[in-house]
């Protein structure tokens, strides 16, 4: 009795897991596309031809482990790049501001803030190199390998081999155990 007690309560958890874990289906039989720095499923039979946004817990489900691990990856790299670019950005607005600050006096008569203001403007344009290039190269990188796995998902999803394989994972969740399948 206290078996079945107890394998009633595992399963209890894990088809709660499974029913929490349900999304909208078209996601999954749809092709992936890259929106900007996210992946979004083209959604089949729409009127306007939707393109709907996953969230991670969607992609999780339908992209393979090593999908799932480079996406969370190429969304950390994302991320990473935005410091960078605002400081690219602040660094060489300061540079314009005080680069036409300098042309604006140079004009006026000279003075000394001219070349002042050139030399300060000459800094800000120099100091945004530094932190312009790794935001550019992580930007790019981003988008090129979020191109990658979408067309990876989406050769994998017409292959045989890909429809053919079946395989069931179990394993902790945060809410207990949970049962993966895969087919």
């Amino acid at each position: 009795m206290k078996r079945v007690i107890f394998f009633s309560i595992i399963l209890l958890f894990a088809f709660q897991n499974v029913a929490n874990a349900q999304f909208d289906s078209s996601a999954a039989y749809s092709n992936l596309k890259r929106v900007k720095f996210r992946l979004a499923a083209d959604v089949p039979n729409s009127i306007d031809n939707a393109v709907k946004k996953l969230y991670k817990k969607q992609l999780q489900q339908i992209l393979s482990e090593d999908q799932f691990d480079d996406y969370k990856n190429v969304r950390r790299c994302y991320i990473a790049s935005i410091p960078l670019l605002s400081i690219t950005a602040v660094c060489a607005a300061w540079g314009v501001f005080f680069l036409v600050d300098g042309i604006a006096s140079g004009i006026q008569g000279g003075n000394w803030n001219a070349g002042f203001a050139m030399e300060l403007s000459a800094v800000g344009f120099l100091v945004s190199i530094p932190f312009s290039i790794p935001g550019l190269t992580l930007i790019v990188n981003s988008a090129k390998k979020l191109n990658e796995i979408a067309d990876d998902y989406n050769n994998k999803r017409y292959s045989s081999q890909y429809q053919s394989t079946l395989q069931i994972r179990c394993g902790f969740v945060g809410n207990g155990i949970g049962i993966k399948l895969c087919f």
